[in-house]
Parts: structure tokens; C-alpha cells; sequence
């Protein structure tokens, strides 16, 4: 896998250096994945709660159904654990009711109809 570089805030900086010294990670890989593993989890259960909700943008033009939610609107109020400028969006589909389909995660720079597979009508 290549390697990213990646710039954090002093702060972000300070909170990572502290974890990893405590012990609670054993490197600054695993706390930025850890980062990033709770912005998609936040964002998902904003997606669950409200799939039309006004931080979500309808994308008829890519399929049937598609939505999209891009991750700086399930950013966390905590600054230390925070992702300073999230660049991903989610593109997902409400199934049922009660079942949303993410479809694919994307970088903001990519462009989707190009990644988007073919999403089938059944669940």
C-alpha cells in the first residue's frame, strides 16, 4: 500500500502523540484510521436518522435513488479528535424504510459516475 502524507493541526498532533504515549495506540496510523473509522460511523448514523435531511444531496443524474453525503457534515465538535477537513463523501440509497444501502465511499475529487457500480433495484 503507498504511503499518504497527511498534515494535522498541532493540536490534532499533541492529542495523537498523547495517546499513542498512554498506550491507547501503538502508532499514529492506527489513531488517524481510528479518526476516520468514527467520522464514518457519525456519518452513517446522520444518514440512518434523516436519509433526506438537508446535508444530503439527491443524485438522480448517477442512478435511480442516489444520494450523497459528504463527511465534513458529521464532523465532531471535539477538536483534538477531530478530522480537520474531511474529503470523502458517501453515496448511498434508501433500500426501505429502514434499510439504507451504502453504495460507495469516494474522495471529493472523483469523479462518481465513473465509480458508481450498478446499483440493482432489490435489496
Amino acid at each position: 500500500m503507498p504511503t499518504r502524507n497527511i498534515s494535522l493541526t498541532p493540536e490534532q498532533d499533541a492529542f495523537i502523540e498523547e495517546a499513542v504515549k498512554s498506550g491507547e495506540y501503538q502508532n499514529a496510523s492506527e489513531a488517524v484510521r481510528d479518526a476516520l473509522r468514527a467520522l464514518l460511523s457519525a456519518a452513517m448514523r446522520k444518514i440512518a436518522a434523516e436519509p433526506e435531511g438537508p446535508a444530503t444531496r439527491r443524485r438522480e443524474e448517477l442512478r435511480p435513488g442516489i444520494r450523497s453525503f459528504h463527511l465534513r457534515h458529521a464532523r465532531s465538535t471535539d477538536q483534538a479528535g477531530r478530522v480537520r477537513r474531511p474529503v470523502h463523501v458517501l453515496y448511498y440509497r434508501a433500500v426501505t424504510p429502514d434499510l439504507i444501502e451504502i453504495v460507495r465511499v469516494l474522495h471529493e475529487r472523483m469523479e462518481p459516475s465513473r465509480h458508481l457500480i450498478e446499483v440493482s433495484e432489490d435489496p
